[in-house]
């Protein structure tokens, strides 16, 4: 059958709604019978490029707007939150040749390669992707195409091939692998080498910025196996075990683990053993970070390298800011306070008889809580009633934002410092984005893989210092919400593709289908 395109890259409209402005572009527009609409998956770059995956009546191919790739059996996906590849073979092929593969959120398709998957990391990026292969004695190692290493299957470990993690991709393009030459393990960054090893690398992360971090082996005659903690300019350890770890756009960092039975933690350069039970990891920056941990029995907060301890209480929702500010929930005795910069306020929090239920709480000390009695539900902030009291079997209820939010990126281990919540009420929903409601939006349905239906947020991200989302509010229509400060509502636009969207603190862009026509959105904020 033959497919024609209609092509266009010139052709600009606009759609301005209170002050902001969204550029639509014209990126394709299909044929009568819908076919690239109907039968492909979709990804496009952030200038307008496209690749689309096809399959329709036992045939296969990839067209971009550069090539069509044919002759394919199928097309197969693998998918998790940090994965999502799209290849031409099976995994249980071992001489299969000239199969095709791509990171299934971009637009570039990379082979022919011979010879079984082995392995295949994206770290969740729109635009990379490495690939491992086996073909008779020989392993291939590829990033973004390019062969960086071969090796003969007898020099390797199987951990090699087909299950570490041997390379990792910032968003825009940094990278960091190893690969094995002779007896060594080298490391690079960018195909800068940094590192050698006998025993391997783990634990690899880089950034936007290009700062890394990763966890090298040895093994010291007469010793276990350790681990040396490493970033550009410092070393720590040895530990026993890295399990653990993640770095920010930021440039905060953290490692954990085990260390001969006791816990410990690596935070912006600082050690600390005999720790247990971390949690609430919070890499504000470089500088400023909290954590909560057990020394012993007794519960612990470390703020920026200052240890409180608080015995036989429980600390809720800790909280940090840009001057190392921090507050948080201490329930004690029954009780609920607040603790604002280590110093507990004297009197609890307390209306209507009854203990409140913490909900969020700033890094000043402006605190979001309820009040729930027999019949009613009421909202505060610090002494301020939000809303009229709600009845209590209304619905209303809190929640995180990954039930709501379909991001498929990476995700970080560790915070920054930054909160996001949905709020129900009655016939309304509100995003609370630091302690700051958004305007009434369509109450948000939880997220689905399906066609998606009105009240579902079809697109949306929470990184770094930002949020966005994108609801279906009714036939064709969508609301948009950018840090609960900008908002804009969408008309006409019949489908909005999940995958392939660009959001910084500059613009939003995204794709969506109107008519037969494939457009590209931009809105500036």
């Amino acid at each position: 059958m033959k497919q024609t395109l209609i092509l266009s890259l010139t052709l600009f409209s606009y759609l301005t709604c209170w002050g902001q402005t969204i550029t639509e572009k014209l990126i394709l527009t299909d044929k009568k019978d819908s076919f690239f609409l109907k039968n492909a998956t979709h990804a496009f770059d952030k200038v307008g490029n496209y690749c689309f995956g096809v399959e329709k009546e036992g045939k296969a191919f990839f067209l971009t707007n550069k090539r069509k790739i044919e002759g394919l059996k199928d097309i197969r996906y693998t998918y998790d939150r940090d994965n999502d590849v799209s290849y031409t073979t099976s995994y249980t092929g071992g001489e299969e040749k000239g199969w095709y593969y791509k990171n299934t959120r971009a637009v570039d398709v990379y082979g022919p390669v011979d010879g079984k998957l082995e392995k295949s990391i994206t770290s969740g990026t729109r635009g990379n992707i490495a690939m491992t292969t086996s073909y008779a004695d020989t392993v291939c190692y590829y990033i973004n195409g390019k062969l960086v290493s071969k090796n003969l299957k007898k020099e390797l470990d199987q951990l090699d091939i087909s299950n570490r993690d041997w390379c990792a991709f910032s968003e825009n393009g940094n990278c960091i692998y190893y690969i094995k030459k002779d007896s060594l393990y080298q490391l690079f960054v960018n195909s800068r080498l940094i590192d050698k090893s006998l025993k391997g690398f783990y634990e690899l992360h880089i950034n936007d910025k290009g700062n890394y971090i990763y966890a090298e082996v040895r093994k010291p005659a007469g010793h276990d196996y350790q681990f040396f903690l490493h970033t550009p300019d410092t070393i720590m350890g040895p530990v026993r075990t890295a399990w653990e770890s993640d770095l920010m756009i930021n440039d905060g960092y953290y490692f954990s683990g085990d260390d001969n039975g006791a816990g410990y933690i690596v935070i912006n350069n600082s050690l600390q053993k005999d720790v247990k039970d971390v949690s609430d990891i919070t890499l504000f920056n470089k500088r400023n970070y909290l954590y909560r941990y057990k020394e012993g029995k007794d519960l612990q907060l470390n703020v920026s390298g200052k240890v409180y301890c608080y015995p036989e209480a429980a600390i809720l929702l800790p909280n940090i800011g840009d001057k190392n500010e921090f507050a948080f929930y201490l329930l004690k005795d029954y009780y609920l306070y607040k603790v604002i910069n280590g110093k507990q306020v004297a009197a609890p929090i307390t209306k209507y008889g009854v203990r409140p239920t913490p909900i969020y709480i700033s890094p000043r000390g402006q605190s979001i809580h309820s009040f729930i009695t027999d019949d009613s539900i009421y909202l505060y902030r610090d002494n301020t009633l939000l809303f009229k009291p709600i009845v209590r079997d209304s619905g209303f209820y809190v929640e995180s934002y990954e039930k709501f939010l379909p991001h498929i990126g990476w995700q970080h281990k560790a915070r920054n410092g930054n909160v996001l919540l949905y709020v129900k009420y009655g016939t309304k929903g509100f995003w609370v984005f630091n302690g700051v409601f958004s305007k009434p939006m369509f109450p948000a349905r939880e997220v689905s893989w399906g066609e998606k239906e009105k009240g579902e947020i079809v697109l949306g991200d929470f990184n770094d210092d930002r949020f966005f989302s994108i609801q279906k509010t009714g036939d064709s229509r969508y609301n948009i919400n950018v840090n609960n400060r900008v908002y804009k509502e969408l008309k006409g636009v019949s489908h909005i593709f999940e995958k392939s969207y660009f959001f910084n603190d500059k613009e939003l862009i995204f794709y969506g289908v109107k008519g037969l026509s494939i457009y590209q959105f931009k809105l500036s904020l």
